[in-house]
């Protein structure tokens, strides 16, 4: 599949090098000899791409592989093909290594509510949460995972200037040592605790008072519940998201996309009691840790920011109820926290779609 890749022109040889920009995707037969001083290397009309294995993704098709691709028309499942072939035969990626970037004094890992953030690229809204948190009962800690190198630095001085001094939250950052995506970030959030309750929560989610919020969440986690969540509002207090549905796409006939039941409509139109819904979406979720633990997780197979959500929801419905507590309200600035169009845009949300209905068996 050739397609645009800037990036990758550096490394191509010969004439033309200054202006050459492509990229491409493709499978080796057997073993690869990592040790050894290898480089990959294609060759078409009169030039040649060189990388050296170090910088080859061998484990899985980075989603970076589909930055800016552009589909011509409307996407169909036919169009969308090849761009479907490299989903269909992505590996699960290893997880990333992980260090400790601060800890506080009173974080120990046993709070009876641990609230898991994944950071990327900014953590703007972060703050809004911390600062909630530090007029929050005892019993809840913070672990945010920054699943950014590169913001490491300026987020761990951050926490260390104003947590320290001002608002002394029992909380953690941990640093992956690669971007590996919000999947895998929020296993490494909730794994590194032992508290039973855990809130699964967006860096752009806006909680207004974690006090009564989480302990009321919390006192809706029945026996027979296996994940419970708020309602999440747009910032103009219309409604976001309570619950979800796999639907027909309207705009893209042949795809089965999550769907929002009243979306942008008014919040009020709610039930007044908790209610149960098909799935959740993964920007705010409260589950127990031993339910995490029986279905290994988040799903971190089909790349960042689709459908690990559908996919934990499906595991989880096997095991109890999913329900919305609508007296819960949070604010979600949508996609302040996911950059959609810098991976390959709707075309490879579609695609993937096809790939999580192929491996779920079409199960809505």
């Amino acid at each position: 599949m050739r397609k645009e890749r800037p990036d990758v022109a550096e490394h191509v040889l010969g004439p033309g090098a200054a202006s050459s920009a492509f990229g491409i995707v493709g499978q080796v037969a057997g073993p690869v000899d990592t040790a050894s001083p290898l480089v990959v290397e294609v060759r078409a009309g009169g030039q040649s791409v060189r990388l050296p294995i170090d910088d080859v993704r061998h484990d899985a098709v980075p989603e970076e592989t589909f930055a800016g691709l552009a589909v011509a028309g409307t996407p169909t499942p036919a169009a969308l093909a090849a761009v479907v072939g490299v989903a269909r035969a992505s590996a699960v990626p290893p997880a990333p290594d992980v260090s400790l970037g601060y800890r506080h004094a009173r974080m120990t890992g046993n709070s009876a509510v641990s609230v898991v953030v994944p950071v990327y690229r900014e953590y703007t809204y972060l703050r809004n949460l911390v600062r909630a948190l530090a007029d929050a009962n005892d019993g809840v800690e913070l672990t945010v995972v920054c699943d950014d190198p590169q913001l490491a630095g300026d987020l761990v001085a951050w926490v260390r200037a104003w947590n320290e001094p001002v608002y002394d939250v029992p909380m953690q950052v941990l640093v992956h040592d690669r971007n590996a995506g919000f999947a895998a970030a929020c296993n490494t959030g909730w794994r590194s605790g032992r508290g039973e309750l855990v809130v699964l929560l967006n860096s752009d989610v806006l909680v207004a008072d974690p006090s009564t919020d989480l302990v009321r969440l919390a006192a809706g986690m029945a026996a027979d519940v296996a994940a419970i969540a708020p309602v999440l509002l747009f910032p103009d207090g219309s409604l976001q998201h309570a619950g979800m549905a796999m639907v027909d796409a309207p705009d893209f006939p042949g795809f089965v996309l999550p769907g929002h039941p009243g979306k942008h409509g008014p919040a009020d139109d709610l039930p007044a009691e908790i209610f149960d819904v098909p799935m959740l979406t993964g920007a705010a979720i409260c589950v127990r840790r031993t339910v995490l633990e029986r279905v290994g997780g988040v799903p971190a197979v089909y790349g960042r920011g689709d459908f690990e959500d559908v996919l934990l929801s499906l595991s989880l419905r096997d095991i109890g109820r999913l329900v919305v507590d609508p007296g819960v309200r949070w604010t979600h600035v949508e996609g302040a926290s996911y950059r959609r169009d810098e991976l390959g845009g709707i075309a490879v949300t579609l695609a993937k779609s096809v790939v999580v209905a192929e491996r779920t068996g079409g199960r809505r």
